[in-house]
């Protein structure tokens, strides 16, 4: 999602509802008791500070495996 910056995007990619999605980021959100994304109407979700943060992590996972 932090990519597309639209759940909706993101669950297509993923074959899931969109529902699912931001089940998981809120989920997730609350397991590291952190906001993952500022969420807007026109600008959709963006990654906070905290997020940018997971996601350089994340990147590097992706690119080891």
């Amino acid at each position: 999602m932090a990519r597309t910056q639209r759940a909706s995007s993101t669950a297509k990619h993923l074959g899931v509802d969109y529902t699912t999605i931001a089940r998981r980021v809120r989920a997730l959100e609350d397991a590291l008791g952190t906001l993952l994304f500022d969420k807007s109407r026109s600008g959709g979700f963006l990654p906070t500070a905290e997020g940018q943060r997971l996601l350089g992590f994340v990147d590097s996972m992706e690119t080891t495996v």
